[in-house]
């Protein structure tokens, strides 16, 4: 394990299993200015972790690779410049370094020794976030997985598999439509006697993201897992969210 690591499904997973919060940096490669603050941000984490890395994760990624809506999770915005540091709390909690402060070991000790002890105001908080509990009802056509039966759903040899990755935690009206066309789509294979296709679902607030998800994407995603293809890359849908053109996908 390296001091500090990229940011990864395989790394987010192993930190979980830890029971250790994550320290993340997010980093901008765009110009010859941004890779110097980005090495002298990993330089700082490099020098930080040596009295935390027995509690925390320390982590570096790419800001590039998230959608928006993924930053704003993580308190961060791309109206102020990179690097930026967000804290990923194990109680769902996320505490955003302040953009003011210089990212040095000594100023970045002092804030996490105060996020310890509870002087840091989280920026973003799980907890309190309203719940679609809607969702569940528009896929009830679809197959419920979870990380203990995500292999058989969807690595079934001679099965092709669709999985729906959504987020109950985000209440948003395109999000809903696109669960409904999906639904009409899995009740359309179990009124056709289609058995060789499943329709599966899988709540990414819930569990964490499976391999070769890419997590850094908008909500939600359509993944298909062919029958007898079932190695990465994996493909992803790219277009509309009507039942119609998910079936001529297929």
């Amino acid at each position: 394990m390296k001091p500090v690591e990229e940011f990864s499904n395989a790394v987010s997973r192993m930190y979980e299993m830890l029971r250790q919060p994550l320290l993340m940096v997010f980093t901008s490669t765009e110009t010859k200015e941004d890779i110097r603050k980005t090495n002298n941000a990993i330089r700082v984490f490099e020098k930080t972790q040596i009295k935390y890395s027995h509690v925390i994760g320390f982590v570096h990624t790419d800001e590039s690779l998230w959608a928006e809506s993924k930053l704003k999770q993580f308190g961060i915005s791309r109206k102020r410049p990179f690097p930026q540091i967000a804290f990923s709390m194990l109680d769902s909690r996320v505490l955003s370094y302040p953009a003011d402060q210089p990212i040095a070991k000594d100023d970045l000790m002092k804030w996490l020794d105060d996020a310890f002890v509870g002087k840091v105001q989280a920026s973003y908080q799980k907890e309190g976030v309203v719940v679609d509990t809607q969702l569940e009802q528009l896929l009830n056509y679809t197959r419920t997985t979870t990380p203990e039966t995500y292999v058989n759903d969807v690595f079934e040899e001679g099965m092709d598999t669709l999985v729906f990755y959504y987020s109950s935690e985000a209440v948003q009206d395109q999000q809903r439509n696109i669960a409904f066309q999906f639904n009409i789509m899995a009740n359309a294979f179990q009124q056709l006697g289609i058995k060789t296709v499943r329709a599966c679902s899988y709540d990414v607030n819930l569990w964490v993201y499976p391999d070769s998800i890419d997590y850094t994407l908008g909500l939600p995603l359509l993944y298909f897992y062919p029958a007898y293809k079932k190695s990465a890359p994996y493909v992803r849908y790219n277009g509309e969210g009507h039942a119609g053109t998910f079936l001529n996908w297929v």
